[in-house]
């Protein structure tokens, strides 16, 4: 029996984003006769093991806590981090590192490639310079993400997107593999379960339907415009999954619009995509996505989806044909989406059709398999 290809992935954080998703999909699918895999990440935003942390070894996947590697640059911590990636690189000598996000792109690509690692692949879940920050700034985080496409022996971007524009980046056009996110099936609760258990949740949810979101509470979510859209809906409840960094703003803001009654915040609940069929329609109002799982999710739940008309999101939804397309803050347009999901049966009919076959030929776990496991042969 030919010796198994020993694979590290190294991802900043050990919460459960759409990174994290990925690095479990294919850490756990990769067949155990011919991979041996282990995960290298930091600590969550709480300080301590994430959620991705506590799922790799419920699978028996052998783990690294990285304890010094953050989101935000720190001199002194970022150096910690990067001996220590070495150190383990060459305890371990790994076949393949396989990083992922922009911090354990960098630090990873780079000790991985000082520790005569063979095969260095580096994910780019979105461009961090994208991001709202100063022209000086931006240009150094996007400068450090075409060094790391450089000294990694091949980069997977998540979107066509993401694709194009790294293959204009100097020396990068071969280098760049387009490698959609994918989804196995899941088994979803009916409509009827789901909102009883939601229900359960916050009692004040009503009986007769809502529409809903599943969303980090961060800025790039905008779920201001979410909250501002239903303040635009007298008679229209919204349930929101999900914690993060602007809960008590968010809080806030919808006391302030008076809609405190009729948006719910649920907080985290593990494995949320199970509920998604408890929603009337699926909201994304986000100004900066990869290629989010959740759309995927709730396409092939069959819930009716109103997104954000931006890169990523429109490689999933085809404006009404699969789901419906709204300008970035444009409270007004997710408001009128809503209205059309709520009045047109036939409509609502053709997109979740439409979005569910997308979503199977397109987007799925064994092909995203597939075509990574060919880059670490």
């Amino acid at each position: 029996m030919p010796e198994r290809k020993k694979i590290i992935f190294v991802i900043t954080k050990s919460n459960f984003g759409g990174a994290q998703r990925c690095v479990y999909d294919l850490a756990t699918a990769l067949p155990r006769e011919r991979f041996d895999v282990a995960v290298a990440f930091g600590h969550a935003d709480n300080g301590q093991a994430g959620r991705l942390s506590r799922l790799l070894i419920e699978k028996n996947i052998r783990t690294h806590v990285v304890p010094d590697l953050v989101r935000d640059i720190h001199l002194g911590a970022d150096w910690r981090a990067f001996k220590n990636l070495v150190g383990l690189f060459k305890t371990e000598r790994p076949d393949v590192v396989h990083a992922h996000s922009s911090k354990a792109g960098g630090l990873g690509v780079l000790a991985a490639r000082l520790s005569g690692v063979p095969r260095i692949i580096f994910t780019i879940h979105g461009l961090p310079s994208d991001e709202n920050r100063g022209m000086i700034a931006r240009a150094a985080i996007a400068f450090f993400t075409w060094a790391t496409v450089i000294l990694s022996h091949r980069t997977i971007a998540i979107s066509h997107d993401i694709f194009e524009r790294v293959r204009k980046y100097p020396l990068c056009f071969r280098r760049v593999t387009l490698i959609y996110n994918g989804i196995g099936p899941i088994e979803y609760k009916t409509p009827a379960d789901a909102r009883k258990e939601l229900r359960s949740i916050d009692p004040t949810l009503p009986e007769d339907g809502f529409v809903g979101t599943v969303a980090e509470l961060h800025p790039n979510k905008d779920l201001v415009t979410l909250i501002d859209a239903i303040a635009l809906l007298p008679d229209t409840h919204c349930a929101i999954i999900g914690d993060g960094e602007l809960k008590e703003q968010l809080h806030t803001y919808a006391t302030e619009k008076n809609v405190a009654k009729r948006v719910h915040f649920l907080g985290f609940i593990p494995d949320a995509a199970q509920y998604l069929r408890a929603f009337d329609a699926f909201v994304l109002t986000s100004i900066k996505e990869g290629l989010p799982y959740v759309l995927l999710e709730a396409g092939s739940a069959n819930v009716p989806v109103v997104a954000s008309d931006i890169p990523g999101v429109r490689e999933i939804v085809l404006n009404n044909f699969t789901g419906l397309l709204v300008p970035p803050h444009a409270r007004a347009d997710v408001a009128a989406a809503l209205t059309r999901l709520k009045t047109e049966s036939a409509l609502v009919h053709s997109l979740t059709n439409e979005m569910a076959t997308r979503v199977q030929k397109t987007f799925s776990l064994r092909t995203m398999l597939e075509k990574t496991q060919a880059l670490y042969e």
